[in-house]
């Protein structure tokens, strides 16, 4: 690649926070909710330690390689073979993640502002937005990213705060949820809530400075955990674990709640 287009430390940090905050829009707090109630935060604390663990580790591995990524590093392995295995797995993992992510958003644009649109158009338009910003090349992303990122942080951030006065204990309690095995069993299952480990195996010989690689995933997986609790916990609040509300709908919900409330002071 270009050492023009490749990723400087806040670049890299912005990119990997903006793939989270996409997540975070879209299904990761909802289904957590749903799953363990009560028990999200502790379960939130839970698996955030075992994938930071995961991270460590993962970094220690990379240490040995000082710009490769996962495919390098299984052609090193195991030859040419297990390379275009891995590589070949890789490619349909992140498809079907993107298809994943579209198919959820365009849900939401259509479920709240466009309910007599065909969703196929939905998906056709920001599939050429898609394609089109691929074609301007990888410099054009890492600058919408780092222009868009920001905005999207503060964007929590300001929900949180918005409904922080909302607060009660008794929406927190119990602690663990409906029981441990749910909360410490099958909310391992929410593991993949800080999915944008996966990224970390193919970002190193993107960045500008590869010793900056194992800042750069600390720092972005710890503001990722910390997005997600800021979402969450408006989430537990103003709907205490109810989980008959529309999944994708949560944080949109939450910011009508907040607008409803500002504008009924005012008056």
């Amino acid at each position: 690649m270009n050492e023009n287009c490749k990723l400087r430390k806040n670049e890299a940090i912005c990119f990997i926070l903006l793939i989270m905050i996409n997540k975070i829009i879209l299904t990761i707090p909802y289904y957590i909710v749903s799953l363990v109630g009560t028990g999200s935060i502790v379960n939130l604390i839970y698996i955030g330690i075992l994938d930071f663990i995961f991270l460590i580790v993962l970094l220690k591995l990379f240490d040995k390689f000082q710009t490769s990524d996962v495919i390098d590093i299984a052609e090193y392995l195991g030859g040419k073979h297990f390379k275009n295995l891995v590589s070949i797995v890789g490619m349909i993992f992140f498809y079907i993640v993107a298809f994943i992510a579209l198919w959820d958003f365009s849900k939401i644009l259509q479920t709240i502002y466009f309910t007599n649109f065909p969703k196929i158009y939905i998906l056709l338009f920001f599939s050429i937005g898609i394609t089109y910003a691929n074609l301007i090349g990888f410099r054009g992303i890492q600058r919408t990213a780092c222009f868009i990122a920001p905005f999207a942080v503060i964007s929590i951030i300001i929900t949180f705060f918005g409904t922080f006065k909302d607060i009660q204990i008794e929406n927190f309690t119990p602690i663990f949820g409906h029981d441990y095995y749910t909360t410490f069993v099958l909310g391992l299952t929410n593991n993949f809530a800080m999915y944008i480990i996966t990224y970390y195996y193919l970002i190193k010989p993107l960045l500008k400075d590869p010793n900056e690689f194992k800042s750069i995933a600390i720092t972005s997986y710890i503001l990722s955990w910390i997005l997600l609790l800021l979402t969450i916990i408006p989430i537990l609040t103003l709907f205490n674990g109810n989980t008959d509300i529309e999944p994708l709908n949560t944080l949109y919900l939450l910011s009508r709640k907040l607008e409803f409330r500002i504008f009924y002071k005012k008056n």
